[in-house]
Protein backbone atom coordinates (compact mmCIF):
# COMPACT_ATOMS: atom_id res chain seq x y z
CA UNK A 1 0.00 0.00 0.00
CA UNK A 2 2.17 3.15 -1.58
CA UNK A 3 2.09 5.98 1.51
CA UNK A 4 0.27 9.18 0.74
CA UNK A 5 1.83 12.77 0.38
CA UNK A 6 0.58 13.60 3.44
CA UNK A 7 1.39 10.65 5.83
CA UNK A 8 5.08 10.89 4.64
CA UNK A 9 5.02 15.00 5.54
CA UNK A 10 3.94 13.84 8.55
CA UNK A 11 6.48 11.07 9.22
CA UNK A 12 9.49 13.77 8.28
CA UNK A 13 8.05 16.29 10.30
CA UNK A 14 6.35 13.92 13.29
CA UNK A 15 9.13 11.06 13.23
CA UNK A 16 12.31 12.02 11.53
CA UNK A 17 12.91 15.09 13.23
CA UNK A 18 12.55 13.28 17.18
CA UNK A 19 15.39 13.67 19.38
CA UNK A 20 17.96 10.91 19.06
CA UNK A 21 18.69 8.50 21.25
CA UNK A 22 21.71 8.33 22.57
CA UNK A 23 24.18 6.17 20.72
CA UNK A 24 25.47 3.39 23.78
CA UNK A 25 27.15 -0.09 23.07
CA UNK A 26 27.07 -1.54 19.53
CA UNK A 27 25.46 0.64 16.26
CA UNK A 28 23.26 -1.59 14.93
CA UNK A 29 20.97 -2.03 11.90
CA UNK A 30 17.48 -3.95 12.59
CA UNK A 31 14.88 -4.80 9.65
CA UNK A 32 11.59 -3.83 9.70
CA UNK A 33 10.40 -7.62 10.19
CA UNK A 34 12.20 -7.89 13.20
CA UNK A 35 11.20 -4.12 14.67
CA UNK A 36 8.06 -5.64 14.30
CA UNK A 37 8.87 -9.00 16.78
CA UNK A 38 10.10 -5.86 19.21
CA UNK A 39 6.78 -3.43 19.07
CA UNK A 40 3.98 -5.80 17.48
CA UNK A 41 4.14 -9.79 17.87
CA UNK A 42 6.40 -9.25 21.34
CA UNK A 43 8.46 -12.00 19.49
CA UNK A 44 10.30 -14.31 22.14
CA UNK A 45 13.05 -14.96 19.96
CA UNK A 46 13.57 -11.30 20.18
CA UNK A 47 13.62 -10.89 23.92
CA UNK A 48 17.71 -10.32 24.45
CA UNK A 49 18.03 -8.20 21.46
CA UNK A 50 14.79 -6.11 23.16
CA UNK A 51 16.25 -6.26 26.15
CA UNK A 52 20.41 -5.24 24.87
CA UNK A 53 18.19 -2.42 22.99
CA UNK A 54 16.69 -1.61 26.52
CA UNK A 55 19.76 -1.56 28.81
CA UNK A 56 21.78 0.35 25.78
CA UNK A 57 24.09 -2.65 24.78
CA UNK A 58 23.29 -1.76 21.17
CA UNK A 59 21.37 1.32 19.61
CA UNK A 60 19.21 0.90 16.86
CA UNK A 61 19.86 2.77 13.83
CA UNK A 62 17.35 4.82 11.62
CA UNK A 63 17.18 6.64 8.40
CA UNK A 64 14.27 8.29 6.02
CA UNK A 65 13.43 4.99 4.22
CA UNK A 66 13.69 2.03 7.31
CA UNK A 67 10.98 4.44 8.64
CA UNK A 68 9.08 4.95 5.81
CA UNK A 69 9.14 1.43 5.50
CA UNK A 70 8.11 0.82 9.23
CA UNK A 71 5.31 3.58 9.00
CA UNK A 72 3.63 1.62 5.68
CA UNK A 73 3.74 -1.43 7.53
CA UNK A 74 2.12 -0.77 10.65
CA UNK A 75 -0.47 1.33 8.71
CA UNK A 76 -1.88 -2.24 7.00
CA UNK A 77 -5.11 -3.07 8.27
CA UNK A 78 -3.65 -6.70 9.98
CA UNK A 79 -1.30 -4.26 11.92
CA UNK A 80 -2.31 -1.06 13.29
CA UNK A 81 -4.26 -0.57 11.03
CA UNK A 82 -4.39 3.42 10.52
CA UNK A 83 -2.15 6.00 9.61
CA UNK A 84 -2.56 7.66 12.92
CA UNK A 85 -1.83 4.44 14.39
CA UNK A 86 0.96 3.60 12.37
CA UNK A 87 2.35 7.71 12.76
CA UNK A 88 2.46 7.49 16.57
CA UNK A 89 4.50 3.49 16.81
CA UNK A 90 6.89 5.28 14.21
CA UNK A 91 7.20 8.30 16.43
CA UNK A 92 8.09 6.07 19.27
CA UNK A 93 10.49 3.83 17.53
CA UNK A 94 11.98 6.60 15.69
CA UNK A 95 12.42 8.07 19.95
CA UNK A 96 14.67 4.96 20.82
CA UNK A 97 16.61 5.21 17.60
CA UNK A 98 19.73 7.08 16.51
CA UNK A 99 19.36 9.02 12.95
CA UNK A 100 22.48 8.21 10.70
CA UNK A 101 23.35 10.70 8.06
CA UNK A 102 21.20 10.65 5.01
CA UNK A 103 24.24 12.16 2.90
CA UNK A 104 26.77 9.12 3.73
CA UNK A 105 23.79 6.47 3.21
CA UNK A 106 23.55 8.38 -0.28
CA UNK A 107 26.81 8.52 -1.36
CA UNK A 108 27.00 4.33 0.08
CA UNK A 109 24.58 3.84 -2.06
CA UNK A 110 26.30 4.28 -5.16
CA UNK A 111 29.23 2.45 -4.19
CA UNK A 112 28.40 -0.41 -2.28
CA UNK A 113 28.94 -3.43 -4.33
CA UNK A 114 27.42 -5.43 -1.74
CA UNK A 115 24.05 -6.01 -3.08
CA UNK A 116 20.74 -7.87 -1.88
CA UNK A 117 18.88 -9.80 -5.00
CA UNK A 118 15.30 -8.01 -3.27
CA UNK A 119 16.31 -4.61 -3.98
CA UNK A 120 13.56 -3.58 -1.14
CA UNK A 121 15.97 -4.80 0.91
CA UNK A 122 18.72 -3.52 -0.01
CA UNK A 123 18.33 -0.08 1.79
CA UNK A 124 19.40 -2.22 5.41
CA UNK A 125 22.30 -3.05 4.01
CA UNK A 126 23.55 0.53 2.71
CA UNK A 127 22.13 1.75 6.25
CA UNK A 128 24.52 -0.97 8.09
CA UNK A 129 27.86 0.00 6.14
CA UNK A 130 27.08 3.77 5.42
CA UNK A 131 26.85 4.55 9.35
CA UNK A 132 28.95 2.23 10.91
CA UNK A 133 26.51 -0.74 12.07
CA UNK A 134 28.66 -3.63 14.23
CA UNK A 135 25.27 -5.60 13.69
CA UNK A 136 22.71 -6.33 10.94
CA UNK A 137 19.38 -8.08 12.58
CA UNK A 138 17.48 -9.88 9.94
CA UNK A 139 15.08 -12.85 9.33
CA UNK A 140 15.37 -11.84 5.91
CA UNK A 141 16.80 -14.96 3.31
CA UNK A 142 17.56 -13.06 1.00
CA UNK A 143 19.46 -10.31 3.49
CA UNK A 144 20.82 -12.99 5.74
CA UNK A 145 22.83 -14.10 2.18
CA UNK A 146 24.27 -10.87 1.31
CA UNK A 147 24.88 -9.43 4.64
CA UNK A 148 27.35 -12.25 5.07
CA UNK A 149 29.52 -10.34 2.29
CA UNK A 150 29.42 -7.14 4.82
CA UNK A 151 31.62 -9.26 7.27
CA UNK A 152 34.44 -7.30 5.37
CA UNK A 153 33.45 -3.75 6.60
CA UNK A 154 33.09 -5.14 10.57
CA UNK A 155 29.49 -6.12 10.10
CA UNK A 156 27.88 -9.38 11.49
CA UNK A 157 24.22 -10.48 10.36
CA UNK A 158 22.37 -12.47 12.25
CA UNK A 159 18.93 -13.25 13.10
CA UNK A 160 17.04 -12.52 16.56
CA UNK A 161 17.36 -15.62 17.73
CA UNK A 162 20.61 -15.63 17.05
CA UNK A 163 21.38 -12.46 19.10
CA UNK A 164 22.48 -13.99 22.58
CA UNK A 165 24.76 -16.37 21.70
CA UNK A 166 26.63 -13.78 19.48
CA UNK A 167 26.47 -10.95 22.70
CA UNK A 168 27.80 -14.22 24.63
CA UNK A 169 30.72 -14.88 22.11
CA UNK A 170 31.82 -11.31 22.03
CA UNK A 171 31.61 -11.03 25.95
CA UNK A 172 34.26 -13.59 25.93
CA UNK A 173 36.32 -12.26 23.22
CA UNK A 174 36.50 -8.66 24.03
CA UNK A 175 34.74 -8.01 27.12
CA UNK A 176 30.87 -7.40 26.00
CA UNK A 177 29.33 -5.31 22.53
CA UNK A 178 30.13 -2.06 23.46
CA UNK A 179 32.24 -0.13 21.22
Amino acid sequence: MPLSDDFIRRIDADCLRKPDAELRGMPAVIDTNVVLDLIFWHDKQAVALAEALTAGRITALRDRETVLELAEVLSRPHFLGSEEKALAAAADWCARTHAADEGVAADTEKTLAVRCRDPLDQKFLVLAVSAGAGLLVTKDKLVLKAGRRLKRFGIATIRPDEFAAFEAALSEKDGGISR
